[in-house]
Parts: C-alpha cells; structure tokens; sequence
C-alpha cells in the first residue's frame, strides 16, 4: 500500500545519506594536490569511466546495470569509514574493514530495506560479484586511483613515504587480487599495466623529504615537464626533485608565498598521457 508520508521520510533520508556520502574523504587529492577526494567524486569518475569503457569495449555487457553498481559501490563508507589500501594491508586490517563494512551495510539494510529496498539490494548483488557486471565495476574500481595519483602528481605516494619499488610490490600484489574476480577482463589488466607503467615513472627510486616540493606542495613532475617551484621559482624539469632553499612551506605549517588561506595552490601541468 503506498504511504506517502512514509516515502516522503524515506526519501529525506537517502538525501541525508547522499550528502554525508559526499563528506566522506580519501587518501587521494583533486590535481591541486590540496583538495582531498570525496567518496562522491570518485564515485561519479566510476559511473562515467565504467558505462563509457563499457559501452566501448565491453558491449555484452549491462550498461544500466554497471551504472548502478557504480553509484553504490562505496555507499557503505557512510558509515564505515574509507579504508586507504595504498599500502598492503595486514589481514587483521582486512578482517577489521570487511567487519566494518558488512556492519554498515546492515545498517542500509535497516535504514531502507522496507521502504527503498533497491539500495541494500543493489549493494549486495555488488559484493557478491556474481553477475559479470559487477566483477566489471570492482576490478576498474582498482584502475582509478591510479588515474587520481598522475592528475595530482602522485602526491598522495610522496605523503605516505613510498619509493617506486615500494609501489611496483603494491601495484603487483594488486594484480594478484584483482585475478581472483576478474580474470575474465584481461583487457582491464592492460589497461592497468599502462596506468602502472606511467605511474612508476612519475616515482623517484626514493621516497623524497618532505620540504622537496616542485610547485610548493607534495608531488612530482611528470616525464618531460618543466614547471617553476612556486617557492623559490627555480626551473625543476622531467621529473626532478630539488633542495628548495625557501622553507615558507615547513613543518609550521605556514604557507608558499602563492598559496592563500583558502587552501588553493597552483596547478601543474597535466602529465603527458
């Protein structure tokens, strides 16, 4: 029997869902590698790549329904929280997300399963990785952190100390995981080793000080790009890193002198693809 003002609660309160969605942040940055990125905005870079390689690529497969998986993949970082998987994760960690995660969703369940029961619905058939679609979803899930990392000049792998060695163990040991749900895409595990290739380029042998900053800020140049420091203007280029004699931007956390207080910093150049 349709009840109005049940509905009406119901949808007020997947609005509240939605928003809060938005407010939850990633380990990744917006190419100002300052901004960080939002469960929202990633999300909306899935549903565009998915349906668009889809549709390209994978004709067989169910655009609407790819579309679908994408809008809730990460819907139950709500209330679980993201879990950075950077770095390889212990398996107590893993046990400890996947707990986290399994308890949000029942609280979906909860929330909606009577009222807007499409939602834990939608979410469950994701996890379950039976249909084709969403094994799809997951494993070009796993590509786009790496399309964030080149955007804002891998400044998320400066912050977490890693060394291009300590990312190819990461990168590899990804591949290994993504095999065991989609072995039936090799075509994303091509395009994956491009990403990855392009990515290690952009990562010196050794992870850098932290006051080494080409354009004020954490990151790096990518292949065959010259960019003036924004701290002391010196002309850093292919992918160098450089002693930066100013220190307007050090551990007091004050600011590069073409930074402002609204957290904006110049943009670099986009890496060459």
């Amino acid at each position: 029997m349709h009840d109005p003002q049940r509905t009406t609660d119901a949808i007020v309160e997947a609005g509240r869902l939605a928003l809060d969605f938005g407010r939850v942040d990633r380990i990744t940055y917006h190419p100002d590698g300052l901004t960080p990125e939002s469960d929202t905005d990633h999300t909306v870079m899935l549903g565009l790549i998915a349906c668009a390689v889809a549709a390209q690529h994978f004709p067989l497969l169910d655009a609407g329904r790819i579309a679908q998986y994408a809008l809730v993949h990460d819907l139950v970082e709500v209330y679980a929280g993201d879990t950075p998987t950077l770095r390889m994760p212990t398996p107590d960690a893993k046990a400890e997300k996947a707990a986290r995660e399994h308890a949000a969703y029942e609280r979906i369940v909860a929330q909606f399963g009577s009222t807007l029961p499409w939602l834990p619905l939608i979410i469950g058939e994701y996890e379950a990785k039976a249909l084709p679609e969403a094994r799809f979803v997951k494993a070009l899930d796993k590509l786009l952190p790496k399309v964030t990392h080149m955007l804002n000049g891998a400044v998320t792998i400066q912050k977490q100390g890693m060394s291009r060695a300590d990312l190819a163990a990461r990168l590899d040991a990804q591949v290994g995981e993504m095999k065991a749900y989609a072995a039936d895409f090799p075509e994303l595990f091509d395009i994956y080793a491009v990403l990855a290739k392009r990515l290690l380029t952009m990562v010196p042998d050794l992870p850098a000080p932290p006051h080494r900053y080409p354009f004020g800020r954490p990151g790096w140049l990518g292949p065959d790009q010259d960019w003036p420091c924004s701290r002391c203007q010196q002309e850093v280029s292919s992918g160098e890193l450089h002693d930066c004699k100013e220190q307007e931007q050090s551990d007091n956390g004050s600011l590069a002198p073409d930074q402002s207080r609204s957290g904006t910093a110049p943009n670099p150049p986009e890496v060459a693809q």
